[in-house]
């Protein structure tokens, strides 16, 4: 059943399509290799790229002006691992931090 959205879910949508950075993943996602109606071509892709940026964020290579950027992305980056972890990161986070 598909929902009627409002006016402000209608505009938010249109912003998103106007965005620069939508259309560029746009046409990033054209020429990636993967087949996203299976989940191991899902988990690879997000695997791939959030271990990438990880290691870009533990290197100081991405800096944020604001903590809720930040946020936003370590938040993106968490449901990433869970995603890829079938629901285990969280626990396996805590043993990697206790050790």
């Amino acid at each position: 059943m598909m929902e009627t959205l409002t006016a402000e879910q209608r505009q938010a949508v249109q912003d998103l399509m106007m965005s620069p950075t939508i259309g560029l993943l746009g046409m990033m996602a054209k020429s990636m290799p993967l087949d996203c109606t299976k989940m191991e071509d899902i988990k690879t892709g997000l695997s791939t790229s959030a271990l990438e940026v990880v290691r870009a964020l533990d290197a100081g290579r991405i800096h944020f002006d604001r903590p809720e950027d930040a946020a936003m992305l370590h938040g993106l980056l968490a449901v990433c691992f869970e995603v890829v972890l079938d629901g285990r990161f969280a626990a396996n986070a805590q043993v990697v931090r206790a050790s």
